[in-house]
C-alpha cells in the first residue's frame, strides 16, 4: 500500500516537514554572520510529495537548496551515517545524495541544487529556482532513437541503490 493513499500517510509527511523546518530555523541564527547567508532567503519546504515510500521536494534556507529525501517515520540519528553518500536513480537519470540529519529530525538524504545562494535576490527567486530544479530532477530525458527512456522508480528499494553499508533508511 502506498503510504500517501490516505489522509494519515500525508499527515505523517507534514509532521516530518515541520520538524525539519524547524530544526533548520533554530540553526538559522547561528549562520547569520557566515558569508554564506543570504538574508534575502527564508526557510521553506518546497513541493514535497510522495516518491519511493519517501516524501521528496526542496529544502530552501538562506546558505542552500537542496533536493530531499525525507523518511514518513523517523530514522534514528546516527552520527557514523551522515556524510555518506548513494547514487539514486531519479526519472532525469543518477544523481548522489548525501545522508545527513540530527537527533530531532532523524536521517534523510540531500541532493545540493545550489550553494552558496549569494545570487540570489530575493525568497521567491529561490522557490522559483526550488521548483525549476525539482521539476528537471522528476522530468525524464528525451529517449534517443532506438533507446528507451529510463523507467520511474515505484520502491524505496529500487529508489536507494548503493554500495556503502545498509544507511537503514527504512
Amino acid at each position: 500500500m502506498n503510504p500517501f493513499e490516505d489522509d494519515v500517510g500525508i499527515a505523517k509527511l507534514e509532521k516530518r516537514l515541520g520538524l525539519l523546518l524547524r530544526q533548520f530555523k533554530t540553526l538559522a541564527p547561528g549562520m547569520t554572520d557566515l558569508p554564506l547567508y543570504n538574508h534575502n532567503v527564508g526557510i521553506e519546504a518546497v513541493d514535497f510529495m510522495p516518491f519511493g515510500g519517501m516524501g521528496f521536494g526542496a529544502l530552501v534556507t538562506p546558505w542552500f537548496i537542496n533536493a530531499v529525501f525525507l523518511p514518513l517515520e523517523p530514522v534514528s540519528y546516527n552520527p557514523d551515517q551522515v556524510g555518506k553518500t548513494a547514487t539514486v536513480e531519479l526519472p532525469a537519470g543518477q544523481r548522489g545524495f548525501t545522508l545527513g540529519g540530527d537527533e530531532p529530525v532523524g536521517l534523510y538524504w540531500s541532493h545540493c541544487i545550489m550553494s552558496p545562494l549569494t545570487q540570489i535576490v530575493s525568497h521567491d527567486a529561490a522557490l522559483v529556482l526550488a521548483r525549476a530544479r525539482l521539476a528537471e530532477l522528476l522530468t525524464r530525458p528525451e529517449a534517443d532513437e532506438g533507446t528507451e527512456a529510463r523507467p520511474i522508480v515505484r520502491s524505496r528499494r529500487d529508489l536507494l541503490i548503493s554500495n556503502l553499508e545498509e544507511p537503514a533508511l527504512g
